[in-house]
């Protein structure tokens, strides 16, 4: 569900129904009237959810819309074709002329086209421009799309034809009260006027020659962000610390991350960490954690006093090409919610310069934590990281999230300010700012939209990955489907239909189907019952195991090994934990004997209290490991 903080929203706090009655002027609180009463008050934005539609084919609801790996090649290929269409209407906004030429070249209405650009607009990306059922009779169009219509129409006629905001805005307000519609709020128009470049903004104001002196070339190829979450930089480091397992204390080693910048204000949007090497999983991680706001984050490490306040659907992100990326799973899920995934072509460190700068500086930042490896090869040997390393993975994280939230506080010298200071002004300016970015409320739903996925046909058996077979009875209509849409091929001699499956290597023991026709995700456990709760690290550790001994590798094998092999880390672990205890014990007494020596009075030895702690050891589980799940 997507939480839309706009004017007469219905929201729902507390467990009653309220409406928005003013957009929030700030990323703490809204101001909320109850309809039965018209009392207004204040509420915590964090506090507040969608009330749940009733009519789940809303249009208007990005998040109702099938993934896009659910739509058919046909469906898919159909959207694509109106975005070449549209895209360049987009692009060369104010133009009828090309409205008129495209209407022409392709055989349309320019109605349509507006239609189609509308669509577009409306859920944020490709999957506007899919065909659904369910939108109302032929002929019926919702009243909000109306107004969306008559402002995209206006910023053609009016604003990119250098009119000012105003003009454009009582053009609008004009209009919608011909039609007997509801005058939408400025910040609506603001909106719709960030799709544009500020390049195109000003020579619709003052000349495209001017514009071109001003952006044409802009320094390093960097790329312009007039907003915030207009431009995204996204990179991955390897942090110059080591971690330790919080149960044993050992060393496992460095960690890496992968961090989100803001270009605009320099707002550190989200991060990632783990002991994997970059890839399209951390990386989906990261963006999910972007896109969110962080009160859970931050109550979940123990630091509700502070706050991080950034979240929003991005408009483009640009991510360094490394070569741990496979498949377009993050250019297909960015095209869901109506963002530009793409990666810097290699050896241009100056497109991605402001993302370079902040991990240098996060670098700088290592240097006095404990474990820290940022010293100079003839000063490690006596700093001995690996002998000071004290923080978990947890404790990483909590630090990393308190230097943030430190520096977004912190002047920049880049922006003049503080980027907690941009962030704001860009949201809040009255001329430019583009309000509080809406919030996406199902956490569940976007992590698996950006998560890594395997392509298999269902069998009666059920659906096999990696030897390990699921099963559940939504899979039964599908068993041994063909694919009706394959090319040259008839009957029975058409392939098996590959389905959509999600796995979350933290925990293999379920996969989630995308069921193509309702367009959401279905829990497919084990088809044996008694399978164990494993990560793709513990999966992998026993095929090597098994391969290493010449076993056979199967379900049943794999299955066994890893029980096996987990029995040996608990007694390990036990035998660690008492190890400690023990060396405990032993210091104990030998302060208890230096105590209570025969010099000590027998009335004083009497009184003496000692009292023997162990440190609370709390589970948490570590990623091992840098290979794929194979």
């Amino acid at each position: 569900m997507f939480l839309n903080l706009e004017e007469n929203q219905a929201v729902e706090y507390l467990g009653a129904n309220f409406i928005i009655a003013k957009p929030p002027s700030d990323l703490v609180e809204v101001l909320l009237k109850d309809p039965k009463t018209s009392r207004h008050f204040r509420a915590p934005i964090a506090e507040i959810k969608c009330v749940p539609k009733i009519d789940d084919t809303d249009p208007q609801d990005v998040t109702n819309l099938r993934p896009i790996e659910a739509l058919s090649e046909k469906e898919k290929g159909k959207a694509e074709h109106r975005w070449s269409i549209i895209q360049p209407l987009l692009a060369e906004r104010g133009n009828k002329q090309a409205v008129l030429d495209a209407a022409a070249a392709n055989g349309i209405s320019k109605s349509t086209l507006y239609d189609w650009i509308n669509k577009y607009e409306i859920a944020g990306g490709l999957l506007g421009l899919v065909d659904r059922e369910g939108r109302g009779k032929p002929g019926q169009m919702r009243l909000e799309e109306k107004i969306r219509r008559i402002i995209i129409e206006c910023i053609d006629t009016y604003a990119m034809n250098g009119k000012t905001f105003n003009e454009t805005y009582m053009a609008i307000w004009d209009r919608c009260e011909q039609e007997g519609l509801k005058v939408p709020h400025q910040n609506t128009l603001r909106n719709h006027l960030n799709l544009y470049t500020k390049e195109q903004r000003l020579a619709a104001l003052k000349g495209p020659r001017t514009a071109k002196q001003k952006y044409g070339s802009a320094a390093g190829g960097m790329h312009e962000a007039i907003s915030p979450l207009h431009w995204v930089e996204v990179d991955h480091t390897v942090a110059d610390v080591m971690l330790v397992d919080p149960t044993t204390g050992e060393v496992i080693g460095r960690p890496w991350v992968t961090v989100l910048i803001d270009v605009y204000s320099r707002m550190i949007l989200g991060f990632y960490a783990s002991f994997d090497a970059p890839g399209a999983y951390g990386t989906g991680r990261a963006i999910v954690h972007a896109m969110l706001p962080k009160d859970a984050w931050l109550k979940d490490l123990g630091l509700q006093q502070n706050s991080w306040l950034c979240w929003g659907k991005m408009t483009n992100i640009r991510c360094d090409n490394a070569k741990e990326f496979k498949g377009d799973m993050l250019k297909e899920a960015s095209k869901t919610y109506g963002m530009n995934f793409d990666f810097r072509p290699p050896k241009v460190p100056e497109r991605g310069a402001y993302i370079e700068r902040f991990l240098g500086t996060f670098g700088t930042w290592l240097k006095d934590v404990k474990g820290s490896t940022g010293v100079s090869k003839e000063l490690r040997s006596l700093a001995k990281p690996e002998k000071t390393a004290a923080l978990s993975i947890q404790d990483f994280q909590k630090w990393l999230t308190m230097v943030i939230t430190i520096y977004h506080d912190d002047y920049h010298s880049g922006i003049e300010m503080t980027p907690l200071a941009k962030w704001k002004h860009g949201l809040y300016n009255p001329a430019t700012g583009i309000g509080t970015p809406g919030i996406y409320q199902d956490e569940q739903r976007l992590l698996l939209d950006f998560m890594p996925f395997e392509k298999r046909t269902i069998q009666r058996t059920g659906v096999k990955i990696k030897k390990i077979f699921y099963w559940h009875d939504v899979l039964r209509k599908y068993i041994n489907s063909v694919d009706e849409e394959a090319k040259g091929k008839h009957g029975s001699n058409r392939p098996k239909r590959e389905f959509i499956f999600k796995v979350d290597p933290r925990e293999i023991s379920k996969i989630h189907f995308l069921e193509p026709e309702m367009g959401t995700y279905f829990e497919i456990p084990y088809s044996k019952i008694s399978g164990p709760s494993m990560s793709k690290w513990d999966y992998r550790k026993a095929v090597v195991d098994l391969r290493k001994n010449g076993e056979k590798i199967d379900q049943d094998s794999i299955f066994a090994r890893h029980r096996f092999l987990k029995t040996l880390q608990d007694n390990a672990e036990k035998r660690t934990k008492q190890a400690r205890r023990d060396t405990a014990r032993q210091d104990q007494m030998k302060r208890e004997t230096k105590v209570t020596a025969p010099t000590t009075k027998p009335e004083q030895r009497a009184q003496t209290q000692f009292t023997l702690t162990t440190d609370e050891i709390k589970p948490y589980e570590i990623d091992y490991g840098t290979k794929s799940f194979k």
